[in-house]
């Protein structure tokens, strides 16, 4: 029986010990918590029997954060606790001693070699903790030289005055990227948001788009890739409107393909999509697309040069997403095809500024933007897809992108 309470209080202590030192949550008091840890202790003295997994001889939990790990080189183990007098005495062995108030931080140990400090370690677990020095250097009261010069370790606690510690759970109870998200903002728009709204916290953002390959295809009109892909699809070149996305009811297919079937146009509409059936059936049931001969949904394309060529190849492609952001397909189609019609909303406009034609989700609205670039020149069209492809060397590049992060990193 007393084995089993052991094994009982050490999954249950063990459990309370990793929400305590892990993910820093308190499901007990520490008062309640120590009653059961002297028990423990009491039992173990009594049965002569300590289990592997004990807290008793155990501290802390597992590291699990990134940081880097580093094997101490001497154990960090718990000061042991009591509630009677006589204990103190009998440890202090007739000695004289200095009591005193202990703050309850972070156990961290900083060693110096020749007067510098060069390295700072959590207590992780007392064998195994992690590499805080680049944390410790701010610390305010933490000296980086000393005057003795032969190698010393000092274990303390780390600690913050109660209004540092309100400022940073406040600010990590703010999710600033959702509370932007919420609102439809993103890309820049959501970062002037978080500026603006938790100025007090000065946010140090940088919004950085994605990239996107945005060179012509390898592949010539004739390859056989694109020839079978045309012929298979039932679609011919610039003689077709094109969407190439999740099919999901955020990407606006059922505003383009409802507008489409409105429209005038004699061209198809090619979706190049993973289908849902549910979401599919869900389309047909209000739309009846499949009666509409021009709607093909095309399946799938992974070959990347072949999409590329599709791409080429469009009259003019739909831009449908809502959410999300600065979106890579969109870049990819505003470097490959010269007509490119979206969806109107911030971060859309945002990417493509006046490189393109915009629509609302209102009824009609697409229909009608669609019969009118229908009657377009080719020299007014390529006029936009000249523009258009300037704007992505000019800010969508991955040599651009990339060289932001070295600033943001490297700066």
């Amino acid at each position: 029986m007393l084995l089993k309470e052991m094994r009982e209080l050490v999954e249950e202590l063990n459990i309370y010990a990793h929400a305590y030192y892990m993910e820093d949550t308190s499901l007990i008091s520490d008062y309640e918590y120590d009653k059961k840890y002297d028990r423990l202790k009491e039992l173990e003295k009594v049965t002569g029997i300590i289990l592997a997994n004990s807290p008793t001889i155990n501290v802390g939990s597992e590291t699990v954060s990134e940081l880097e790990k580093v094997e101490h080189d001497h154990p960090m183990l718990s000061l042991d606790k009591t509630k009677d007098i006589n204990e103190v005495e009998s440890f202090m062995n007739g000695l004289p001693g200095l009591a005193m108030l202990k703050m309850d931080g972070l156990t961290i140990s900083v060693k110096y070699i020749d007067g510098k400090l060069v390295a700072a370690e959590t207590r992780g677990n007392g064998i195994i903790g992690e590499n805080v020095l680049h944390t410790a250097n701010s610390f305010v009261n933490l000296p980086k030289e000393i005057p003795y010069k032969d190698e010393v370790v000092v274990d303390g606690e780390a600690v913050m005055e109660i209004h540092h510690y309100t400022y940073l759970k406040e600010l990590k109870d703010i999710d600033l990227k959702k509370d932007g998200e919420r609102k439809g903002l993103f890309g820049e728009e959501l970062e002037k948001y978080i500026k603006d709204t938790y100025s007090q916290y000065h946010p140090k953002t940088t919004f950085i788009a994605y990239g996107a390959d945005v060179s012509r295809s390898e592949l010539a009109s004739d390859d056989k890739i694109v020839v079978d892909w045309f012929k298979e699809k039932q679609v011919k070149p610039k003689n077709y409107y094109l969407v190439v996305g999740r099919f999901v009811p955020e990407n606006s297919f059922e505003i383009m393909i409802r507008e489409f079937m409105k429209s005038k146009s004699k061209k198809d509409f090619a979706l190049i999509t993973n289908v849902n059936d549910k979401f599919l059936n869900e389309l047909e049931n209000k739309l009846h697309f499949r009666r509409d001969p021009r709607i093909k949904f095309v399946g799938t394309v992974y070959d990347q040069e072949l999409l590329k060529k599709i791409r080429e190849n469009a009259y003019a492609y739909f831009h449908g997403h809502t959410v999300g952001g600065t979106n890579p397909s969109l870049i990819e189609a505003l470097g490959s095809t010269d007509l490119n019609l979206l969806v109107d909303i911030g971060f859309n406009r945002e990417v493509a500024e006046d490189c393109a034609l915009y629509w609302s989700k209102e009824l009609g609205e697409l229909a009608k933007l669609i019969n009118q670039v229908e009657v377009l020149k080719k020299c007014q069209i390529d006029e936009i897809g000249t523009k258009a492809k300037a704007r992505v060397l000019s800010k969508y590049t991955w040599d651009e992108i990339c060289s932001k992060y070295m600033k943001v990193f490297f700066h």
